[in-house]
């Protein structure tokens, strides 16, 4: 016989509320495949799998319509899905590694007592770079391979590695 686990074992483990396991039911996110003999919902092995799934693309940023979307696929079994989350997770490691090398960037320049104007400071870290970072994020979340074009492009002179020179 298969084990189950009861809802309040797997909120307590997934770190969220029975409420969002029965919100998740309503809607077919997260279905329990059985019931404990007093009624309550009893999640399988491949519940919590599934769980686990929504749970880590609600935590990247995905709507719960487009988790559906995702989970539902059916030419996806869990390794495609762990497979895309790192892609994903790693997509936005990238991301987050370009920002923080304009912020070193301009620490760098202010602990040399170089003055940083308002023009340099949008440059490195301005909308320029926010707007080119955020508008890659819808595509991101699609794994659209051509997002690190879009970004080097937006980032011009702010690229990593690169030292600034005001």
């Amino acid at each position: 016989m298969e084990k189950h686990w009861t809802v309040g074992r797997v909120a307590e483990l997934a770190g969220v509320s029975v409420r969002t396991l029965h919100h998740y039911d309503d809607i077919g996110l997260v279905r329990p495949s059985g019931r404990t003999a007093a009624g309550y919902r009893a999640y399988s092995a491949g519940d919590v799998e599934r769980l686990r799934e929504v749970l880590a693309y609600r935590r990247l940023g995905f709507g719960l319509r487009e988790i559906a979307e995702l989970v539902g696929d059916l030419g996806a079994d869990a390794v495609a899905h762990l497979r895309r989350l790192r892609k994903l997770l790693l997509e936005r490691r990238e991301r987050v590694d370009v920002m923080v090398a304009a912020i070193d960037r301009e620490l760098e320049a202010r602990a040399q007592g170089l003055t940083v104007t308002p023009e340099e400071q949008l440059g490195l870290l301005g909308a320029r770079l926010y707007d080119a970072i955020g508008g890659a994020y819808t595509a991101t979340r699609r794994t659209d391979p051509r997002i690190a074009a879009r970004i080097w492009d937006a980032l011009g002179d702010a690229r990593p590695g690169e030292v600034y020179r005001p």
